[in-house]
């Protein structure tokens, strides 16, 4: 279900730095992450998996507030249009109503 994953270690000879890059497999659900760890032995290598529930939500929330954030402007603008047409300034400097 998960599918095939490659998590790895890097070595930058230049700095003489291992570094360890996770594999991660988004879903609508979760997350899953699978990470290298140390070298036991010859063939065996410690290895840690990770589900992360809910991570898209995240991002679905992050959306929904930059739209929601945009129709409010949206209508505080229209509005702003709506009430310079009905009033225009009079010279005594009273608002007069247009009808």
């Amino acid at each position: 279900l998960v599918g095939t994953l490659l998590p790895e270690k890097r070595l930058y000879p230049s700095r003489n730095e291992v570094t360890t890059e996770a594999s991660i497999t988004p879903t609508l659900s979760n997350d899953f992450y699978m990470v290298l760890g140390n070298k036991i032995d010859e063939n065996a290598w410690v290895v840690r998996a990770y589900i992360k529930p809910f991570i898209s939500f995240i991002w679905i929330g992050v959306i929904l507030v930059f739209s929601c954030t945009g129709y409010f402007f949206f209508l505080i603008n229209k509005r702003r249009l709506i009430i310079k047409r009905k009033f225009q300034p009079n010279f005594n400097g009273i608002d007069k109503k247009v009808e």
